[in-house]
């Protein structure tokens, strides 16, 4: 069974758009004082159609956002409905295969549809949709698949990924701080402190699965490498924040436990807690943090989530952090 979803746009007519790009490039010039020419919309098929007598600072062509959507449309056999709310603007909706997500998104954000003219568009999941029109619709996305030369159905999934925006959210949201964080954070360092005094690995990798702090990391990250310098910096203050709150747990209960129990012949020091102050451990750490990296990518990206369990465990900071002033206080 197909997955598919349902797409809405909304787009302004091609008199509306001619008049909000006459206005944009009215702006323009008004703020350059250049000599102005003339703006003309460009039907997809070719021909010249809506010149507007008004003079504008170069000869530009406009693609009419609705002939952009109707042609999608058409390729892809694709049953439609067009809604004129007002007369400014055309609100169209339609199911598709979830496959051609990422051919509309490249679409209409090339064209500038939910970017510029006051349009918009939205994709939401659909548990399921039938209809007389699925054969074609099937059929013409073969179609089009075989004249691309698309090799292999395992090539294809290296497209099927996200959107970019909804992985940025997803990590905005997810290296956000808020009280269900917080709590986590407590929890997992509380866990990770219990597990190595007690020396049990068993307890250890229970705080690595509660532990949050995967998420500041992975905002960090994403945001750096698509160059959102908000996401990288709420990555970078939110992990900064984590680590400390690690060291000040590992503070406090190795003040507390150092009181309250009876050590024999100073011998307190666990294999679990020196296993992780050994300089071999540095070499191991970053064996450990290449291939976990890619793991987080392609987890997220085409959003496994049960690989995310076990990037968690490999490369949690946590213990390492609750261990460094634990040690150091008992």
């Amino acid at each position: 069974m197909n997955s598919w979803i349902q797409v809405i746009a909304r787009v302004p007519t091609r008199a509306e758009q001619v008049v909000l790009a006459d206005a944009y490039l009215l702006k323009s010039e008004e703020e350059k004082a250049e000599p102005k020419k003339e703006v003309r919309i460009k039907e997809v098929n070719g021909s010249q159609n809506g010149s507007v007598p008004q003079i504008y600072e170069k000869s530009t062509e406009h693609v009419s956002f609705v002939q952009i959507v109707e042609h999608f449309l058409i390729d892809y056999s694709l049953e439609h409905k067009w809604n004129e709310k007002d007369e400014k603007y055309l609100t169209v909706e339609f199911y598709c295969p979830i496959t051609l997500m990422d051919e509309i998104v490249d679409t209409f954000d090339q064209a500038g549809i939910g970017i510029k003219y006051n349009s918009s568009y939205r994709i939401i999941p659909c548990l399921f949709y039938e209809s007389t029109q699925v054969p074609a619709c099937l059929e013409a996305v073969d179609r089009k698949t075989k004249q691309e030369s698309e090799p292999s159905d395992f090539l294809k999934t290296l497209k099927s990924r996200f959107a970019v925006q909804q992985v940025v959210d997803g990590s905005r949201m997810a290296g956000t701080i808020n009280f269900d964080y917080s709590v986590f954070l407590l929890c997992a360092g509380l866990l990770a402190a219990t597990g190595l005094v007690e020396n049990s690995s068993v307890i250890l990798v229970a705080s690595m699965l509660v532990s949050p702090i995967m998420g500041p990391i992975l905002a960090g990250t994403f945001g750096l490498s698509i160059r959102d310098k908000s996401l990288y910096k709420l990555g970078l203050k939110n992990e900064m924040i984590s680590l400390a709150s690690c060291l000040i747990i590992g503070f406090f209960f190795g003040l507390i436990y150092a009181n309250i129990h009876s050590w024999h012949n100073g011998l307190f020091i666990t294999e679990e807690m020196r296993s992780r102050g050994q300089l071999r451990s540095l070499g191991i750490g970053l064996l450990v943090a290449l291939p976990s990296g890619v793991g987080v990518a392609l987890s997220v990206l085409g959003n496994n989530v049960g690989s995310l369990v076990g990037v968690a465990i490999s490369a949690s900071l946590l213990p390492p952090m609750v261990n460094a002033v634990s040690t150091f206080v008992l």
